[in-house]
């Protein structure tokens, strides 16, 4: 139950976001700690996308392993080098906030496995209704195929809401989301192929935010 609770409001947040626009001026930039894997492969370099439903998640690796750019699911494009974002809404005197914390990679190359996590460290949100703030943490694990085109993953998303009851983390353990990362080529961005949806069994879609 909680976990339904917990996504109905993820989709929310996003139909909000939807109608909002990035302001001129920027988040005061913050230590995001990206940290580096000096085991990371060189066939992992660039973009990764994965979207299921209305969520969407986008991950830029660099050489290094270290994550400069992501499509958050819910704050949408962030350039960590700028430390978060802030977004006007659609409502008068309703705006967006985010500032994102530490942002790590880790490959095992024995296991061929990538664990990557993302933390938005405060996000708040002012409504009609209300103000919203919180922060997330978001685990995502998995196998990378052989060819080094197509990451498997486990998504686990850890989410905090002022005033609300705290997130249980055994049951979010438990219960991990499925999601199918495809690695993007940019030089193919403009290539009608290559823009096509691609739906897999699990109904899971790779969709382009764009450049990174």
């Amino acid at each position: 139950m909680k976990k339904v609770f917990l996504f109905s409001t993820i989709i929310c947040f996003i139909a909000i976001i939807t109608g909002c626009q990035d302001f001129a001026k920027k988040v005061k930039p913050t230590d995001s700690k990206i940290t580096s894997d000096n085991n990371f492969p060189q066939i992992m370099i660039g973009v990764w996308e994965a979207q299921k439903g209305k969520v969407r998640w986008g991950i830029k690796f660099e050489r290094d392993g270290s994550i400069k750019k992501i499509n958050h699911f819910l704050a949408g494009k962030v350039d960590l080098d700028e430390g978060g974002k802030t977004l006007s809404g659609s409502d008068p005197n309703t705006y967006a906030a985010f500032v994102m914390g530490p942002c790590t990679s880790e490959y095992d190359k024995d296991a061929k496995s990538l664990n990557v996590k993302i933390v938005l460290d405060f996000y708040e949100m002012k409504l009609p209704n209300g103000n919203l703030r919180g922060r997330i943490e978001d685990s995502i694990s998995g196998h990378v195929s052989e060819d080094g085109t197509i990451w498997k993953a486990e998504w686990r998303s850890y989410g905090w809401l002022e005033d609300a009851v705290p997130p249980d983390i055994n049951e979010i353990n438990a219960n991990p989301e499925k999601l199918t990362f495809y690695k993007i080529d940019p030089t193919k961005l403009d290539d009608k192929n290559n823009k096509a949806h691609r739906i897999e069994e699990s109904n899971e879609v790779r969709i382009h935010f764009g450049p990174y």
